[in-house]
């Protein structure tokens, strides 16, 4: 299969008449609004005969066919069911893809395809990139923009493809008990047993995720930017009249895992607040190290061996100074009867907590207030994340960097 990326198949170099006529082609197909078209398929039965061999069909197909016909390929060879090893793999390697031209991409490239090669008679797969003819450089900062879209798109269907449950309706979850809440409200959480986390939306955290989904929105970079360090996105949902934001559960499947909420900022309050309410937000931020030190901990579970939990500590105003902030984190890095701290975690926890910082000092232009980071660690199977969460609410910093000065 042969799939075209970017939201334009046309230099800027090319005459006016070649240019008038790819953009009409990429209007038609799905390249100018989903950032790539498939422009081939063949399919062969089990015994290596073709009995699919689509190529110019494919640039008139639909966003809404597009996924109908990825499935019809990873049942090649007459497979009944989907090989849904390859697409976990096809999955994994096109959020690599994302997170390297994110990071670090210079260039951005016209024309250029992603092919994906499938084998159900021996069960082999590969996916590559080719196709490199017209390549420009970008300026610095900047993406190929064209290419994420397309990206995105195809991330979104092999998601729906590989968990389908995820993207459907309304689903009845039991609500968050202690032994599953770090900190927050329990009656704002929804613990669904298909590894999705339902949570009470905000107004303003509501307009964030909401940017996820704006191809053409002013954040749109900053959102792909974001992506890699929060917990994969399933949609809103309107239920018992409130919005519910849906994400993947990094707990799912753990029943002893450990987890740490800290809040980050020296505020928790908004411009827009009222003056009685900033007052109030200032005093207890002066309670805890947010005031000082840009950050305090909310919630912490601590398991042992056997999944109970050995420790727990909610919303300690006034009783965690920065000297008992080594030892809670100490004891959470120790969870499951360790007997000495987890520095493989501790290690990773660093590398990415660097890696955010570098975003918000080069390329984020929004204040978040109210978020945390999320830890979680077992040191029973040696799991250990951590991602972003709870955006309360954005403000537009035009451009501003701010960072919180070491003490």
């Amino acid at each position: 299969m042969d799939i075209k990326m970017g939201d334009r198949s046309y230099d800027e170099e090319a005459d006016a008449v070649k240019q008038a006529r790819q953009r009409e082609k990429d209007e038609r197909s799905t390249t100018a609004k989903h950032g790539f078209r498939i422009v081939g398929v063949v399919i062969k039965d089990n015994k290596g005969n073709v009995i699919a061999n689509l190529a110019k069909k494919c640039n008139d197909l639909s966003i809404d066919k597009v996924p109908d016909q990825i499935k019809e390929f990873l049942k090649c060879n007459e497979r009944e069911d989907i090989n849904m090893e390859a697409a976990v793999y096809y999955l994994e390697k096109l959020k690599e893809i994302r997170g390297i031209l994110l990071r670090s991409s210079t260039r951005g490239v016209i024309g250029s395809s992603i092919f994906f090669a499938l084998s159900n008679t021996d069960n082999k797969y590969d996916m590559k990139l080719i196709d490199f003819a017209h390549v420009f450089p970008l300026p610095e900062g900047q993406r190929d923009t064209g290419y994420l879209k397309g990206l995105e798109a195809l991330i979104e269907i092999f998601e729906g493809i590989v968990a389908p449950e995820r993207r459907l309706g309304k689903s009845k979850g039991e609500g968050m008990g202690d032994d599953k809440l770090a900190g927050g409200h329990a009656d704002s959480f929804r613990f669904l047993p298909d590894g999705i986390l339902m949570k009470a939306g905000k107004k303003g955290e509501i307009e964030f995720f909401e940017e996820f989904s704006k191809s053409d929105g002013k954040y749109y970079l900053e959102m792909l930017l974001l992506r890699p360090y929060i917990p994969e996105l399933y949609g809103i949902a309107l239920e018992d009249g409130r919005q519910w934001i849906k994400m993947r559960n990094v707990n799912h499947g753990l029943s002893n895992v450990s987890f740490m909420d800290i809040k980050m900022g020296d505020k928790s309050y908004s411009p827009d607040d009222p003056p009685e309410k900033v007052k109030n937000q200032i005093e207890r931020a002066k309670m805890t190290t947010s005031f000082e030190y840009g950050f305090r901990i909310t919630g912490v579970t601590v398991r042992d061996d056997k999944g109970n939990i050995e420790y727990k500590l909610i919303k300690q105003y006034g009783q965690i100074t920065i000297k008992t902030v080594v030892d809670i984190i100490k004891k959470f890095m120790m969870c499951n009867g360790r007997a000495d701290v987890n520095r493989e975690a501790i290690e990773y926890y660093v590398r990415k907590m660097k890696e955010i910082l570098s975003l918000i000092e080069s390329k984020i232009t929004r204040c978040m207030i109210a978020s945390s980071l999320f830890f979680v660690l077992s040191n029973t199977c040696l799991l250990y994340t951590s991602d972003a969460a709870d955006e309360r609410s954005s403000v537009d910093l035009g451009g501003r960097r701010i960072s919180k000065k070491k003490k």
